[in-house]
């Protein structure tokens, strides 16, 4: 993710699209709840984001569903009910905005790729990664970030 939990403008944003998302429904509670599906990538930063949300608005529940984004796409195509669809995979984004469940995606948080390796390890560039006797491992290319890598 490219910074968004402690950018406040990002931070902001996503509160007032969270409220925007509010409807007219209330749960047994009295509070209306609003239903979030997003990817696990985000969890802690959406986990702030709810507690500062709920903070500045006590009249709603902020219910969290997070897994992955292929799981959560296949959740709301079979029917699930949910106000909010934070993914990390725009392929997934995409399958549910194509099947009429969702409008036009907005970008509200990005991935960065990393390169971690000791600190004997000389890497001036990424073709360096190459050499022979480096090991490079990736996420599985099923998930957004091993797709991301592969890419790259």
């Amino acid at each position: 993710m490219d910074d968004a939990p402690a950018d406040p403008t990002r931070r902001r944003w996503l509160a007032a699209a969270l409220g925007l998302a509010l409807g007219c429904r209330r749960s047994s509670s009295g509070r209306r709840p609003l239903t979030v599906a997003a990817a696990m990538s985000l969890s802690e930063a959406l986990t702030a984001i709810a507690r500062d949300f709920e903070g500045a608005h006590p009249e709603v529940e902020l219910l969290l569903d997070l897994a992955g984004s292929q799981a959560l796409a296949a959740q709301i195509l079979a029917g699930a009910a949910v106000d909010v669809f934070v993914s990390a995979d725009l392929a997934q984004l995409q399958r549910v905005v194509d099947a009429g469940l969702a409008e036009a995606p907005t970008t509200i948080a990005a991935n960065r790729l990393v390169v971690i390796a000791g600190s004997e390890v000389a890497l001036a560039e990424a073709a360096d990664l190459a050499a022979a006797e480096r090991k490079v491992v990736l996420c599985a290319p099923e998930v957004p970030a091993g797709a991301y890598a592969r890419a790259a």
